[in-house]
């Protein structure tokens, strides 16, 4: 970890939105992005447990959620709902509301900071944003229906505004995590990371995880929709 978004970096990407994304009630993406399609299912519930799971298989992140989160007194389904509360308001809402709530996240990171690691640290920020996009394309595909790879490439092209809103710089942007130019796949896509860590259901935090990726599951319909 070499150095952390800092606010300068966080508005400098959030410029950059403002300049790319619809904007206003059509937000980051709006009517007709791959995006909304794809967010809109049920099924990306189940996805975002993935994710968690992926998430924590990166020793940065997993310590940050041992000595910081919720999680570690017992809410992970609480955790996880607080969490995917925002996500959804950023991916769905009015264009102001995401990037307030994107300055929020930003704030609350400046706070989880330990040895080894820091919630805005570029690096970790690029790999949750990884799991996120890639597991909302496993899961679609999974549960519903195969994506074209025209659609794919749309998807990956639109999420880097997601990216962007937590001040994760494009290639020669403001951050090192930056977001890499292909798709073909997650690792290769996001630079080759295989992050390294005991088995996500070998430690507390995982085991947490897991049993909220199960209760998910048990419940989600792939046939249920969000309400964007």
């Amino acid at each position: 970890m070499t150095r952390v978004v800092e606010r300068s970096d966080l508005e400098a990407m959030h410029a950059r939105v403002r300049a790319e994304a619809p904007g206003g009630s059509h937000g980051l993406f709006g009517p007709g992005s791959v995006t909304w399609d794809v967010g809109a299912e049920g099924i990306c519930l189940a996805a975002g447990g993935r994710a968690a799971l992926m998430q924590v298989a990166l020793p940065a992140v997993a310590k940050s959620i041992v000595e910081h989160s919720a999680v570690r007194h017992g809410d992970v389904a609480g955790r996880f709902q607080r969490t995917f509360a925002n996500v959804y308001a950023m991916i769905f809402g009015r264009l102001d509301d995401a990037l307030a709530a994107a300055r929020h996240v930003w704030g609350v990171h400046r706070r989880i900071v330990g040895e080894g690691y820091h919630a805005n640290d570029p690096d970790s920020l690029m790999w949750v944003h990884a799991t996120l996009v890639d597991s909302a394309v496993v899961a679609h595909e999974t549960f519903l229906a195969p994506l074209s790879m025209r659609r794919k490439r749309a998807h990956y092209e639109e999420t880097k505004r997601f990216a962007w809103l937590f001040g994760i710089g494009p290639r020669g942007g403001c951050c090192g995590g930056a977001c890499p130019r292909r798709i073909p796949g997650l690792p290769p896509a996001y630079g080759g990371r295989r992050p390294t860590s005991t088995p996500a259901g070998a430690s507390p935090v995982g085991r947490g995880v897991t049993s909220w990726v199960a209760a998910v599951s048990a419940s989600s319909s792939p046939c249920c929709r969000m309400q964007a």
